[in-house]
């Protein structure tokens, strides 16, 4: 009897070694199988890293070429602002040159009260009408209607 319990423990213990080993290999390839799949996607990530650390590259090349321009800009608009204050100082000394002119010279103060001629006052007038009326006729000596 011993010898039939000495048997089915052997059995009994074959049975659970082989189902035990099959768990094992199981877990083994499934252990397998996710290592794979970790790889795959670190490998994955690994080129997605790749290419964000290239188009931060760009991104700061440009960034810097858009500061660079913007200095560039920054400069020409100073010497655009000391070109215009320069211009603004001379015309401020132009017109106080001139209003000195007028008040001060009687010649300059009646300029304005002088009769200008016939054919020049003629000219002016033509010019001066409606482009309807505007025929050019009366500077050229033929008479309009209008006196001088």
């Amino acid at each position: 009897m011993f010898s039939l319990n000495k048997a089915a423990l052997l059995a009994a213990l074959a049975i659970t070694l082989t189902s035990g080993g099959v768990v094992v290999i199981g877990k083994y390839n499934d252990a397998i199988e996710l290592s794979n799949k970790l790889t795959s996607e670190n490998q994955k990530l690994n080129v997605s890293i790749a290419k964000l650390g290239g188009e931060l590259q760009d991104s700061e090349a440009d960034k810097l070429k858009l500061i660079a321009n913007n200095k560039l800009q920054e400069q020409m608009f100073n010497e655009h602002l000391a070109t215009l204050n320069t211009v603004n100082e001379q015309q401020t000394v132009v017109q106080t040159k001139l209003k000195e002119v007028f008040i001060y010279e009687q010649v300059n103060k009646d300029w304005g009260n002088t009769m200008l001629p016939d054919d020049v006052s003629r000219v002016l007038l033509d010019a001066t009408r409606p482009q309807s009326n505007n025929n050019n006729k009366a500077s050229a000596g033929v008479t309009s209607g209008i006196p001088p």
